[in-house]
């Protein structure tokens, strides 16, 4: 009998314990999902004094740092036909999720939203109107409204669309 058990005995011990396996596969999935990046999702539409949608988007780090809370200011530059662009987001602290009004009814503490061309003319929340809006995970959101030309031959655009950052550090 002995000799029965023992082949039995020496695979059971072989075997790892079923709670390793799990643990095993469970920190493997955190570990490969961790090291996978994101590439941050923007889509814009313009219509008005910039006209199309943009492409080929080039972000950088949305933390900007300041002594009172970080802002959460997403910059990318883009392209519509020929034309290069750059936008910047710019949502004063504490970041919360949400939507945010600009424009001339917007307090202070709100968001700012800028438009610059390459060719020197340029777009503002300012006086426009419209909504920004942060998702839940703070680094991602939407806008829809109108930017004011800041020169006086600049017409006023509508923006509509989505924003995603990497990484922000409220």
């Amino acid at each position: 009998m002995s000799a029965r058990r023992s082949p039995s005995i020496v695979r059971r011990r072989l075997r790892p314990p079923l709670a390793l396996v799990v643990c095993v596969l469970v920190l493997g999935g955190f570990a490969s999902g961790a090291a996978a990046k994101t590439k941050p999702v923007w889509a814009l539409r313009f219509s008005g004094g910039i006209a199309g949608k943009a492409k080929g988007f080039r972000t950088a780090d949305c933390t900007q740092r300041e002594p009172a809370g970080n802002q959460l200011a997403p910059v990318a530059s883009f392209e519509i036909g020929k034309k290069s662009y750059q936008i910047q987001i710019r949502f004063d602290p504490p970041v919360q999720a949400g939507p945010r009004p600009f424009g001339p009814s917007a307090s202070a503490s709100t968001v700012a939203i800028n438009v610059v061309a390459t060719d020197g003319r340029s777009w503002t929340t300012g006086n426009g109107n419209g909504t920004a809006t942060v998702n839940a995970d703070l680094k991602s959101g939407s806008l829809k409204g109108q930017l004011v030309g800041a020169g006086p031959t600049t017409k006023p655009t509508m923006v509509r669309g989505k924003f995603a950052c990497a990484t922000f550090t409220p």
